[in-house]
């Protein structure tokens, strides 16, 4: 190959690497400039802690992509798997499935222990150990955090937050990174409220 057809080869990948490029800035930057609404849909709506946390999680989301993702919250009804089903095709963007519903392949996972243990236990390697088995059970769903709910004294209701795998591959790195830092300002928000004394948390 002479000097003249290396020299072209090398300008018409240096193009191409460029258009590529600037197709993809100019495809963050419209997902950027678009607003995008997600629809949270959950089964009940009498639990006045979840509300709380659905609404907080909505809320920073809101603030911290200055209002460019938003969620939508609705009841419906349905039961915890057929509103998983509509989540992984994709009708449903956001919803929580209990703990009690994940089925767990690794017998160390303890989260039977006190309130404090098991908040422990899933911000470290049994938390992990649970997402990695959500992920590899339901491929088109994408664990965001975990909801402790307090139900007594001595008792947690624990969820995981989760997003369709479709709604997900839309959003771009930065998204992503907002909305993970949402929904763990949200574990840590509800972490807060179930350390209380007297089997009630203050309204």
């Amino acid at each position: 190959m002479d000097t003249k057809k290396i020299v072209l080869f090398l300008l018409v990948s240096l193009i191409g690497l460029f258009y590529l490029v600037n197709m993809r800035r100019e495809q963050n930057q419209r997902l950027v400039k678009e607003k995008i609404v997600f629809r949270c849909i959950v089964s009940e709506n009498d639990n006045l802690e979840l509300n709380r946390a659905l609404n907080f999680f909505s809320q920073k989301l809101k603030e911290k992509t200055k209002e460019q993702i938003l969620v939508e919250i609705y009841y419906n009804g349905e039961s915890e798997n057929a509103i998983l089903d509509s989540v992984k095709m994709g009708t449903i963007d956001i919803s929580k499935i209990s703990i009690g519903n994940i089925k767990i392949k690794d017998k160390a996972i303890n989260l039977i222990e006190g309130k404090e243990d098991i908040i422990l236990n899933l911000k470290g390697y049994e938390g992990q150990i649970i997402k990695d088995n959500f992920i590899e059970r339901e491929p088109m769903a994408v664990p965001l955090g975990f909801l402790t709910i307090s139900k007594s004294n001595l008792q947690l209701n624990v969820y995981m937050l989760i997003i369709s795998k479709l709604s997900w591959d839309n959003l771009n790195d930065v998204q992503k990174k907002l909305v993970i830092e949402a929904a763990k300002e949200t574990e840590n928000y509800l972490n807060n409220r179930c350390y209380y004394d007297n089997g009630r948390i203050d309204e």
